[in-house]
C-alpha cells in the first residue's frame, strides 16, 4: 500500500537528491531503485516530471519527483 503525499519538499544533492527535508526531518536517500518521465496529461499543458522511487536511510521507500525545478514527495509505501 502507498499513502499519496504531493508536498513540495527541500532537497540536497547536485543533479539528483542524496537528502530531503519534510515535516522537520530529514531524510537520507541509500539507494535510487527506479527512475522515469512521465508526461502526464501533455494535451491539457502538463509539464513533464521526472520520477525517482528510492529507499531512505530509516528503511523507507518513497516516491520524489522533480517539475521544473522543484522537487515534491509524491508518495509513501507501507
Amino acid at each position: 500500500m502507498s499513502k499519496l503525499v504531493n508536498h513540495p519538499i527541500k532537497v540536497t544533492g547536485e543533479s539528483l537528491p542524496k537528502q530531503f527535508y519534510w515535516q522537520g526531518r530529514q531524510y537520507t536517500i541509500v539507494e535510487i531503485l527506479d527512475q522515469w518521465w512521465d508526461t502526464g496529461c501533455w494535451w491539457q499543458g502538463e509539464i513533464e516530471k521526472f520520477f525517482l522511487r528510492v529507499v531512505t536511510a530509516d528503511n523507507s521507500m518513497v516516491e520524489l519527483y522533480r517539475q521544473q525545478r522543484q522537487w515534491h514527495l509524491y508518495k509513501i509505501y507501507d
